[in-house]
Order: structure tokens, then sequence, then C-alpha cells
């Protein structure tokens, strides 16, 4: 047997005479030129090898052969996916078909929708997606793979990552008002700046530090943020004095903060597919007066 997607074969055969063959189609989705057999369709296909003999030798007895031309099969890869994040919003699926013809997604269950293969998330719950190949005149369709994952909210993701399930329990330990490393910063401040609550943390040291440009004219906040905290917002305040504080930058909502001043710079680095957001702000120096900062989170 055959299979259409080939597209041709070449026919052999021999008489004991040594004369050339000839070859026809006598039924089925084929036709015949020379010894190039080519496929139309599928089914079954009766191809004929003749010899009509010359002056030295009879016609030979025709030979039939007949075989089926069948439809290639496929299969589909589509990963198993990890649990999402709600706030996140989205998820590019891929997957591929061993034809290399193009995979189809759909939302067999669950708070999300899909249009090509963009995953939209509509809350959060259990979500169960769906990959099809229909197959074409040359190949079958593939066996639907189906791929099961939860939509969680991002500040549930972050508990269960530092907190195990007896803490999530007490709130003493794990709420947003309680601080598990006693470092002066409570879970929620820690969870809105991507801090670990299990390991004290200080704004000015590591990848978090206040520095001075190479050019010595600008102070530089280094700090972090959570880009899935888009319940809360974050606010660089500035005094020279302590007495009032004036806001040179802010993030609302996970967004990617904006400044207030002229002069003064934000800049974002987004970990891709995570939800680290390292920030830097660029605060000129104004001589000679003192100049301090502080970092306010509201949610």
């Amino acid at each position: 047997n055959q299979v259409l997607e080939t597209g041709t074969l070449t026919l052999e055969a021999t008489a004991t005479s040594a004369l050339p063959i000839s070859f026809a189609v006598i039924s089925g989705p084929a036709t015949v030129e020379g010894n190039v057999l080519t496929f139309t369709g599928t089914g079954a296909v009766t191809v004929r090898a003749s010899q009509a003999g010359d002056d030295t030798f009879n016609p030979a007895l025709d030979v039939d052969q007949t075989f089926n031309i069948n439809k290639s099969d496929q299969t589909i890869a589509f990963n198993a996916i990890s649990d999402q994040v709600l706030e996140r919003g989205s998820l590019t699926l891929a997957a591929m078909a061993t034809s290399e013809l193009e995979v189809s997604f759909s939302v067999i269950s669950g708070p999300a929708t899909v249009e090509g293969n963009l995953l939209t998330f509509a809350g959060v719950g259990t979500v169960t997606v769906q990959a099809s190949q229909a197959g074409n005149e040359a190949i079958n369709p593939a066996l639907d793979v189906d791929q099961t994952f939860d939509v969680i909210n991002a500040l549930d993701d972050w508990l269960m990552t530092h907190f195990t399930a007896e803490e999530l329990l007490d709130l003493a330990i794990s709420g947003d008002e309680a601080d598990a490393d006693l470092d002066g910063f409570p879970n929620g401040v820690e969870y809105v700046l991507f801090t670990d609550p299990r390991i004290p943390s200080s704004l000015f040291t590591g990848n978090n530090s206040l520095s001075i440009n190479a050019g010595g004219d600008a102070f530089i906040l280094d700090f972090s943020r959570n880009r899935d905290a888009v319940d809360a917002t974050i606010t660089i305040e500035e005094s020279v004095g302590l007495n009032t504080w004036t806001v040179i930058a802010t993030s609302v909502n996970g967004a990617a903060f904006e400044t207030s001043l002229q002069g003064y710079i934000a800049t974002e680095v987004v970990d891709v597919g995570g939800s680290l957001v390292n920030v830097s702000l660029s605060i000129p120096i104004t001589f000679p007066a003192a100049s301090f900062q502080r970092i306010m989170v509201v949610r």
C-alpha cells in the first residue's frame, strides 16, 4: 500500500524476453506515464503490466497488481502547561503536528478564551485547552491533545511559593501585616517589592541600592517590584529637610514607573516570563542641600 502524500511511485517489471514492459491503470485514482505512477486520490488502484511481443516472442499474459492509496497519519506535540497567574492576562500557546500543518486551539472548559494561539484568562479556576489538526486531502486528522492547568491569582502564587500549607492558615505568619522574617517589612510590602518574606531584606543592599552615578550628578536608586501586584501603588518620594516630601515617581496597579519632575528618569528591566521587574531611578543631585528618598507602598 501507498500513501497519497508520497505523490508518485516508480513501477518495475521485467519480461523473460527482456523486451520492455508497458503499464496501464485499469482502475482507481492514479495515472501512469511511462513507468511513473502518479496518485490523484485515495482508494484502491489496479495497475496492469503488459508485453505485446514481437516477431520472435508471443505476447505475455498481462499481470495486474492492486493496492490501496491511503492518507498519512499525523500526531500533535502539545506540551504540558504549568499553572498560570491571572494577572499576566494571557498565554501564547504552542503545538506542532508531524504533518507540519497548522494546529488549532479551543478551550474545552474553564475561565479562558482563545483566539488563534492567544489564550486569555477570564478568571481563577481550572482550564482545559485542546490542540487539534483536522488533516487534509492527503493526511488523516490527528488525535486531539488536551492540557489542563490552573489559573491562580498572583498573591496566592507568591504565598504558596514562600509558605507551607500550614503557615498559610496562620495569618500571624502569612498574613499581609505579618512580618515572618522580622526585617521590618510586612509580607504585603515584600510581595509588592518582590523580596523574600522568609529572608530578612534591606532596600539598600545587593540589587537594592542607592548610589551615585559615574558623572557624580545623580543618585541611582535601584530596587525591584512585582509586576503582578496589580492592586498596589508604589510611590517614590524625595525630601530635602524631612519636613515635606515630593512625589518623584509612581507605579500604579503594576504599570511601569512614571516620573513627576523634569530630569528624573526611571528605567525598568522585566524578567521575561516572570514577575520580577528591576527598577532604576536617576535622581538629580542638588548641591549643597542633602536629599532623602523613601519608597511608599499602598495596597
